[in-house]
């Protein structure tokens, strides 16, 4: 589904290199996953609170984004998703499928939530990721309509 969806924003025009993928808890697993799966380079995948649960799916779907910047950020005391889960993730990424471009970041007493460092972190992150000069989508300009 994700694929998908990476599919159309790049037949609308979209480099795929300019696309970022992102989530919390399982939603970065589903990020992380299709962004690493797929068949061309992203331009970055962010991942809070998340993991990687079947990493056996994985074998040989990852030449394309081998060097794609990934940040990972998690709370030190998540119940919800455990910071060594992620760990191993990480770990599992860099040695076995020899990804270098990741950034690992944790959040001491940060639960399975956002914090204001990690928020920060991930700006930071952004601005490394996206080239400069890019911009979103020009605003529309709207005539003022007076409601009478």
């Amino acid at each position: 589904m994700v694929h998908c969806l990476i599919r159309d924003q790049i037949a609308l025009g979209i480099p795929s290199k300019k696309i970022i993928l992102g989530g919390f808890g399982m939603g970065g697993g589903i990020a992380l996953y299709a962004g690493i799966t797929y068949k061309e380079q992203l331009g970055g995948i962010a991942c809070l609170s998340s993991f990687i649960p079947n990493h056996k799916a994985l074998v040989n779907k990852i030449d394309a984004n081998q060097s794609t910047p990934i940040f990972f950020g998690i709370g030190e005391a998540d119940t919800i998703t455990p910071v060594s889960w992620a760990r191993n993730t990480v770990r599992l990424l860099s040695e076995t499928y020899e990804m270098s471009n990741i950034e690992f970041k944790t959040y001491p007493e940060v639960r399975h939530a956002l914090s204001l460092e990690g928020c920060i972190d991930l700006h930071n992150w952004f601005l490394k990721v996206v080239p400069p000069g890019v911009q979103c989508r020009k605003k529309r300009n709207r005539k003022n309509k007076s409601r009478h």
